[in-house]
């Protein structure tokens, strides 16, 4: 069996048998991709010369998954044909990516589609160094424009501090026009956490009577805040008034547990022992959360009064402390503008 690096090198010396001839020529390597929370994958590429004077734009299609389908037995024949057709779906792009690319320059479009994005500052001190932020407690909210958006999920392109200057805007633009569009573009959801379970109990195909009965068992007060498509929707908390709303649904200021980067749950504050929700925050997120998707290990409690989030827990102050990474300056102009990557 290959190891993970032979696999790579085979890949790149194989791949163009299983692509049609138009890739003969092409230029195939595989980089090192940083993604959220310091976990970095390696992104196969293949650039045709037309792919580079036209559109340049290619998939990043990431070999860590695939490798392990090899190591769990999938033939390598099945291996290289599967990567072959992820890069043979990429051919047909769609017309608008060049457009995107271009329109992705000007700042009027730039300003109807930004949204913020909310991540550990602590998990993601390299993936900040280049990048416009700032702070809530040990959080940092960013930024993304959203180019697309469809059943399937949404395509953006995180902004950078290059990107930025070359709009000309400071980041207390793109923060007011960020939060802004945000509770447009990415309305919030918010749900009590038994409705949820509900429906996904209906969807495995449960009697009503046996859910009824488990949710009388489970009722508790805690609410699940998310966005409408589900994705990156912790943010919500910092963009919209889902915070206010439950704590005047529950007449009780709250406690926040971050589920991960795609939601956060909420439950009011009482006799509940922080030490313990946060003891079951880490156990989820070590357990059934993806590293990717891990937005902190601390619990929030919100202030209905002063409308105010912070870290529960004073211990925690050390952790926030520890976490905070002031934001780098900026030089120089932006060269090519960065190509859109779909995250779906």
């Amino acid at each position: 069996m290959l190891s993970f690096e032979e696999f790579q090198e085979y890949v790149m010396d194989h791949i163009r048998e299983y692509l049609p001839e138009e890739y003969a020529n092409a230029e195939v390597s595989v980089r090192t991709v940083q993604k959220l929370n310091g976990v970095t994958l390696q992104g196969l590429e293949i650039w045709t010369p037309e792919m580079k004077q036209g559109t340049g734009v290619t998939p990043t299609i990431y070999l860590n998954g695939i490798y392990e389908n090899y190591e769990n037995g999938v033939d390598l024949e099945v291996i290289m044909e599967h990567i072959g057709n992820l890069e043979r779906q990429s051919m047909d792009l769609p017309e608008d990516v060049a457009e995107i690319k271009e329109m992705y320059k000007d700042v009027n479009y730039v300003k109807d589609r930004l949204i913020v994005s909310l991540i550990s500052a602590e998990r993601n001190v390299d993936f900040l160094k280049d990048k416009p932020y700032r702070m809530l407690e040990d959080l940092a909210i960013f930024y993304k424009v959203l180019i697309s958006k469809d059943a399937n999920g949404t395509g953006t392109i995180t902004v950078t501090n290059n990107h930025m200057e070359y709009w000309g805007l400071t980041e207390e633009q793109l923060y007011e026009t960020a939060i802004k569009n945000s509770n447009v573009l990415e309305p919030p959801s918010i749900d009590r956490l038994t409705n949820v379970m509900a429906d996904l109990m209906r969807a495995q195909g449960m009697d009503e009577d046996i859910i009824e009965n488990q949710l009388k068992e489970d009722d508790i007060d805690m609410y699940v805040i998310s966005n409408t498509t589900k994705a990156n929707g912790a943010s919500v908390i910092v963009y919209s008034d889902a915070l206010q709303q439950v704590a005047e649904n529950l007449g009780s200021d709250l406690y926040i547990l971050p589920s991960s980067i795609h939601e956060v749950l909420a439950l009011p504050v009482g006799n509940k022992d922080v030490d313990s929700l946060e003891e079951m925050v880490r156990c989820v997120n070590q357990t059934e959360v993806s590293p990717t998707e891990v937005l902190s290990d601390n619990v929030y409690k919100y202030d209905a009064e002063s409308r105010t989030l912070s870290l529960a827990s004073a211990k925690a102050e050390t952790v926030k402390e520890t976490a905070v990474c002031e934001p780098s300056g900026y030089t120089g102009t932006v060269n090519e503008v960065a190509r859109p990557r779909h995250h779906r």
